[in-house]
């Protein structure tokens, strides 16, 4: 609670970061060429012993409510992700169930007694590895309960510029 002593407000984005397995990505391409780009296939995900999304996402997350309930904090925000509702998601089926994991640190949040805002960012721009910027303040940003923006594909991605 200590990091959080005298803090009126903290904003958390913290989050697992998986790593992708060179060997699921290189079947994936190979599946593409020799199917003529017919066959689907996703390309498979690991974490750092211990930095998995259970650990960081649920266990971490909760810690660092508690800490700020704790020091007195008047106001959390969490920075999570959309399609915590739904798992038959990529994100879950292929990483861990990371958003889900999210999904139930959040609950934990609504539940603490902390006032506390909860951010569902669709996905991010400019993508990963992606070199072009993609500026913020140009985009109109959307406002929605659960993942119901899931259903509206041009109002799934905002820019990192704009989500900071």
């Amino acid at each position: 609670a200590a990091a959080f002593d005298g803090i009126d407000s903290v904003v958390i984005c913290t989050s697992a970061q998986p790593q992708i397995s060179m060997a699921s990505l290189a079947k994936v391409i190979v599946l593409k060429m020799v199917s003529f780009n017919q066959t689907g296939s996703r390309p498979e995900f690991w974490y750092e012993e211990g930095q998995g999304p259970e650990q960081v996402d649920w266990l971490g997350q909760q810690a660092q409510f508690e800490a700020a309930k704790n020091a007195g904090v008047n106001h959390v925000v969490l920075v999570s992700s959309m399609c915590g509702t739904k798992p038959e998601h990529f994100l879950n089926t292929h990483m861990g169930n990371i958003v889900l994991w999210k999904r139930k640190a959040e609950c934990a949040l609504v539940n603490s007694g902390v006032p506390y805002t909860i951010i569902h960012p669709g996905g991010l721009l400019p993508h990963h590895g992606v070199k072009e910027s993609a500026a913020g303040g140009r985009r109109q940003l959307f406002v929605g309960v659960d993942d119901a923006l899931l259903e509206e594909k041009d109002r799934q991605l905002v820019t990192r510029e704009d989500l900071a």
